[in-house]
Parts: structure tokens; C-alpha cells; sequence
């Protein structure tokens, strides 16, 4: 008979002492042994390159494919129901401009923004050119916003078109107030899918649009969850919010900021807005100034 290879002891694997065993016969064996014995181990060869790290590529393996079928299972479901909550067609306003919708909640919002030049009784509202206390609606040049196009971008309007008692958006629609817009902030916190990394705060993400926001390589984002972090991943809800920036004299902020009035005044000169920038991960509201030119999006009425 063949003296024996002797196997070679491996300390605090498991916390255990294994020997590591194999022969011609025998593709691998395994044998557990106290800390203290003297024996040596019959037929046996150390081969833990054949042995544990096979078993262990193995079990990594298959976890690492369950990782992969979820995560793609995962991405899967939330395109399906993304495109389950998109509404085609569905408002047109007086301008004979057709509008898609998206359900966001038990809220439905226009996906894109308004872009009427006439309020819902058909008159027309008057195209501004400076600060106004009267109704008066924005439309830049591809000079002033390069790039620009009115159905991607929308168009501009101070508060008072927005608060004018004629209607700014579609029948059956509304320009929501605050609550509203704290509404949809809150239920985007509570989903853990509209939320980078968890974290309830840091939804803006969900609702920017893939394209049109600025990335600055100079500029250290957040950690995730901004619009400009990875605009790739951006837009989960089908919101769409893209940014058009605003106009303040001059239009500014194309690339970096979504502006979005709502009907809350805040004093006899300010009303409440939303805002999203590039760099910042959560969804904004402030108040500022009513003749400011900013996005409107339309909410259906309940």
C-alpha cells in the first residue's frame, strides 16, 4: 500500500479545523478533524483550490444570477407599470394641443407641459415681454434657450395667467395647488421604487425627465438621486419633468432647473412653486415672485 498523502490543515474556516483530501479515485474528500490530532489522513491530498473554491465560484454563481434575474425582473415589472399608467391622448386644450397623462398615485398629471396661448374660454392671452401684474405668457427663441421647442418645453406663464378666472388649463383639468404638489411628494417618499437608494427624501429622480438636464464633471453631485446624477435612470413615474427653466427678464436656467407654479399665493406678491435642479435629490416648494415666467403642468380634476 501507498504511504498516504498527508492533508493540509486550514485554522478558522467556519470556525473549524479541516483537512483537505483527495485521491486518484476519489475526486475530493473532506474529512473534519479536532485541532489536536496527531493522525494522519488516509488517501489524501490538499486540493482546496479544487475543493472550497469551486463550491464557493458555485454558490456565488447562482446567487450572483438570482441577483441578476431580479434586479431584471425588478426593472421589468417597473417599465410595465409605468406604461400601464401612461394615459394617451388624453386632454387636448383650446389650441388644439393633444396631451399625454400619467398616474402617479390617485393623482393624474399632464406629462408634458401646457403650451396654450389662450385661455379656456378661447381668449387669448397676451405674449409678454417684461414684468406684468396681468396675465401674460412666455415664448422664447431657440437664441434665447438653444434648442428650444415649445412642445417639449412648454411654455412660460406668470401667476397671474395662472390665477385668472378665466382658466389656464383644459375643462376638467386644474392648475394644483400646494397641498397637491405636497400630495404627490408625499406618496413618492412612501414607494421605495421612486426613492435613490431608500432614502424617502431623495425622490427628484423619479419624476425628472432622461434628457435635457446639464452634467458638470467639475461639479460633485450628491450621492444619487438628483436629475444630473445619472439622467439614465431617471423618470420612473413617467412625469417627465423636463428642465425649461424660467424666465425672469431674460430666460435663464435652461438644462438646470424645473420651475412649476402652483394656484397658493403666498402674500399679494408671492405664490408657491416647485422646483427641481440638477444637483439637488429632493423635490423643492419655495415661494417667489408672481411675475415670474414658470412651466405649468395641469392636474385632472377628482
Amino acid at each position: 500500500m501507498r504511504k498516504p498523502w498527508r492533508g493540509t490543515l486550514m485554522d478558522n474556516i467556519f470556525d473549524k479545523k479541516y483537512y483537505f483530501c483527495a485521491n486518484k479515485r476519489l475526486r475530493y474528500n473532506v474529512r473534519l478533524r479536532s485541532a489536536n490530532e496527531q493522525e494522519s489522513v488516509v488517501a489524501c491530498r490538499f486540493i482546496f483550490k479544487d475543493v472550497l473554491l469551486t463550491k464557493i465560484m458555485k454558490r456565488l454563481t447562482l446567487f450572483t444570477i438570482k441577483i441578476i434575474l431580479f434586479v431584471l425582473l425588478f426593472s421589468a415589472c417597473n417599465r410595465e407599470n409605468k406604461q400601464q399608467n401612461i394615459i394617451l391622448n388624453a386632454v387636448r386644450d383650446v389650441d388644439g394641443n393633444h396631451y399625454d397623462a400619467v398616474r402617479i398615485g390617485d393623482q393624474v398629471w399632464m406629462k408634458t407641459n401646457l403650451r396654450t396661448k389662450h385661455f379656456r374660454d378661447r381668449s387669448p392671452i397676451s405674449v409678454g415681454e417684461a414684468s406684468s401684474d396681468k396675465p401674460f405668457v412666455y415664448e422664447p427663441t431657440t437664441t434665447e434657450v438653444p434648442g428650444y421647442d415649445n412642445k417639449n418645453y412648454g411654455l412660460y406663464y406668470n401667476w397671474s395667467a395662472v390665477n385668472d378666472e378665466r382658466g389656464l388649463c383644459p375643462k376638467g383639468w386644474h392648475v394644483p395647488s400646494n397641498g397637491e404638489w405636497t400630495e404627490l411628494e408625499d406618496y413618492l417618499g412612501s414607494r421605495v421604487e421612486y426613492c435613490y437608494n431608500g432614502r424617502p427624501y431623495a425622490m427628484a429622480y423619479s419624476i425628472a425627465s432622461t434628457n435635457g438636464w446639464n452634467i458638470d464633471s467639475t461639479f460633485v453631485y450628491w450621492e444619487g438621486g438628483s436629475p444630473g446624477y445619472s439622467p439614465a435612470e431617471n423618470d420612473a413615474t413617467g412625469f417627465s419633468a423636463i428642465p425649461a427653466g424660467l424666465w425672469d427678464h431674460v430666460y435663464e436656467g435652461a438644462g438646470k432647473y424645473a420651475f412649476f407654479w402652483s394656484s397658493t399665493p403666498y402674500d399679494s406678491h408671492m405664490a408657491w412653486y416647485c422646483r427641481l435642479s440638477d444637483w439637488s435629490d429632493g423635490i423643492r416648494r419655495y415661494m417667489d415672485k408672481k411675475d415670474y415666467g414658470f412651466s405649468v403642468r395641469c392636474l385632472r380634476d377628482k
